[in-house]
């Protein structure tokens, strides 16, 4: 208008001085001189027309809008602007109650390229959206941020209910619901229960999805602390769903299969504190998240439930997980450690590709300190146990390998040691087993530097100190294979070895050899009922003899050599009952006392022997039918 009214009068100016120039001539204004300032006063009006219309259906479409909030719910505003050319909205001092309550307030939010009418056929949208000193009331408390700005934004106006598909908790039907946007940016968030983050942004959010979103530096009064955090491919209600105990209705919407939920997620810098102690993780990653909602709800005493821990082993899915960097302590029970790294991949409905643990430590209150190098699984698979009616017990694990009933390709342990009060330590450098096949079941175990100090226990110590033995070390290593149609079990090799004292060593086949006993059974049931076929059993001497040999003259006041003499017509007499078809047993065993390396004695039976024979009145019979041989070499 100011541009207009200055030419306006600067043309009604040449029209007076043209009517009559100098020398008295006279000329008249072309219809063009006339038109062109005319027309611009005429397009002016035109625009300022426009313009106070535009403001005008602004202000009743804010006005009706705010009218149109829930019951109980006000609004208002300080100051509006609307330009109709570029339709950008400007309000100024936004404010919404809720029953007399503060809501929400706007110090300043500016709309650009406002279209629609923010129902749900037509909603509202805007290019950007740009707020400035933002404040929330959820539940008593204030939620306050300094800066936010949405670009590509379509979203329901005030009053209209959410979509299924929107969160529970990014429902806001008094405020309008936003239903997608292109991004979003927020900065210096804060409530007044001390909890701060200095940003966080998301890409790509539509019905209930997440492209990518980030966030930076969480804090809160407790102490707890997220350093970044970053997402990708986010299905916000369907976790939700799963998660939120408040989306448990009848008719809430569900799906029986596994449904993607996250596709990537790191977390780093993240410490949480508690009256009972404090943790923190230096890094976390997660890719291929998927689930379906339980069959109870996430929280509460469905959670120690069998029936609830059953159902999530087989509601969720991962492709992969790390861990990294964790230190813990606990006030309440006195335990603190640490964790190098874990890792996890393949995970679903029980059954596991890989796991592996490095650097493990925790220290009981008694300052026993346990810690681990390195453990690993592979191909793991428990989904047979998930039908069954009661959990495992700790000790039963390993019978549900062994049987098969729980299925594992591989187990590995090294560098395992255990601190004692008292300086006493227990330490084992490797431990391995693998499992393969169906029927028969092959299976490979083998225990490395299992070292045992004496003083560890009194029965311990009262067996070994007598022999000058201050640490036993020990190596197992066992292969073979179990029938479990037959029950019938093939022994490759069974090891013991005592480190710098000889070795047990075993080979055969056997029938109704258990692969564990359980602790309520019997174990002279058991070995009774265990069938003995071709077998060897060897004993190979290092020092063991030796030391032995040693021990008894001290005790009994003789000579080295007359222990060593009367031991070997005991063992003559023992040799001729416990092999009485071999002449010459005695002679073998008692070559053995006096030169010890190995002592084998071998089994060659028509088919197996009950050791209930060996234990019952036929006896000779049994030893018959084994076919006994002993040899030394």
């Amino acid at each position: 208008f100011p541009v207009a009214r200055g030419l306006l009068r600067r043309s009604l100016r040449q029209m007076r001085r043209g009517r009559t120039l100098r020398k008295g001539l006279t000329v008249k204004l072309s219809k063009t001189q006339i038109a062109i300032p005319s027309a611009i006063v005429l397009l002016a009006a035109i625009a300022g027309g426009a313009q106070l219309w535009g403001q005008h259906e602004a202000r009743l479409r804010v006005e009706q809008t705010l009218a149109a909030l829930p019951a109980g719910a006000t609004g208002h505003y300080q100051q509006l602007d609307y330009n109709v050319f570029t339709r950008t909205l400007r309000l100024t001092g936004l404010a919404i109650a809720e029953n007399g309550q503060p809501f929400l307030s706007v110090h300043r939010a500016v709309l650009h390229h406002l279209s629609g009418e923010g129902s749900d056929a037509n909603p509202l949208h805007a290019d950007t959206i740009n707020v400035t000193e933002l404040d929330a009331w959820r539940g008593g408390h204030r939620i306050t941020v300094s800066h936010a700005i949405v670009k590509d934004a379509a979203f329901l106006a005030p009053g209209l209910p959410s979509p299924p598909t929107t969160p529970l908790w990014l429902r806001s039907t008094a405020d309008g619901t936003l239903l997608s946007a292109g991004s979003i940016a927020a900065t210096d968030i804060a409530d007044d229960n001390g909890t701060t983050l200095a940003a966080v942004s998301a890409t790509g959010y539509d019905d209930g999805k997440l492209r990518e979103a980030s966030a930076r530096d969480f804090a809160d009064r407790q102490g707890n602390r997220i350093a970044t955090l970053a997402a990708e491919q986010i299905d916000l209600g369907g976790l939700d769903r799963v998660f939120d105990t408040g989306r448990y209705t009848i008719d809430a919407a569900s799906w029986t299969g596994l449904r993607p939920l996250i596709g990537h997620a790191e977390i780093s810098g993240f410490v949480t504190k508690g009256s009972h102690g404090s943790s923190s993780i230096d890094h976390m990653t997660l890719d291929g998240f998927a689930a379906r909602p339980f069959a109870l709800s996430p929280t509460g005493a469905h959670c120690q439930t069998d029936a609830f821990r059953r159902d999530a082993a087989e509601a969720v899915s991962l492709s992969n997980f790390s861990l990294g960097g964790l230190t813990f302590s606990d006030k309440e029970t006195g335990t603190s450690g640490s964790l190098g790294q874990i890792t996890v991949s393949g995970y679903q409905a029980g059954s596991l590709a890989h796991f592996a643990l490095n650097d493990w430590s925790v220290t009981s209150p008694h300052q026993a300190t346990v810690s681990v190098g390195q453990m690993q699984l592979t191909k793991f698979d428990a989904s047979g146990l998930l039908a069954k009616d009661a959990d495992l017990a700790p000790e039963d694990w390993i019978t549900a390998v062994q049987t098969g009933e729980v299925k594992l390709g591989g187990m590995e342990v090294a560098k395992v040691a255990a601190h004692l009060p008292g300086n006493q330590t227990v330490t084992l450098q490797a431990l391995k087993e693998s499992v393969s096949g169906t029927n028969p079941l092959a299976t490979q175990f083998s225990l490395q530097g299992l070292s045992l100090p004496a003083s560890i226990s009194p029965s311990l110590q009262g067996l070994l100190e007598p022999l000058g033995i201050e640490t036993l070390v020990l190596d197992f290593d066992e292969a073979g294979s179990f029938d479990q149609t037959t029950g019938s079990s093939t022994l490759d090799h069974v090891v013991l070895t005592a480190a710098g004292l000889g070795s047990l060593s075993l080979s055969g086949q056997f029938a109704n050899l258990p692969r564990s006993v359980t602790d309520s059974a019997d174990p002279m049931t058991v070995l009774s009922q265990i069938g003995i076929g071709h077998a060897k059993l060897s004993f190979t001497n290092q020092t063991l003899v030796q030391k032995i040999i040693v021990m008894m003259a001290k005790r009994s006041g003789q000579s080295e050599a007359q222990i060593t003499s009367g031991a070997r017509t005991a063992a003559s007499f023992m040799a001729a009952a416990v092999v009485p078809d071999q002449a010459d047993a005695g002679q073998q065993i008692g070559a053995f006392i006096a030169d010890p390396k190995t002592l084998t004695i071998t089994t060659a039976p028509v088919k197996p022997v009950p050791v209930a024979g060996l234990l019952g009145p036929n006896l000779r019979a049994a030893q018959s039918a084994l076919n006994l041989q002993l040899s030394a070499d």
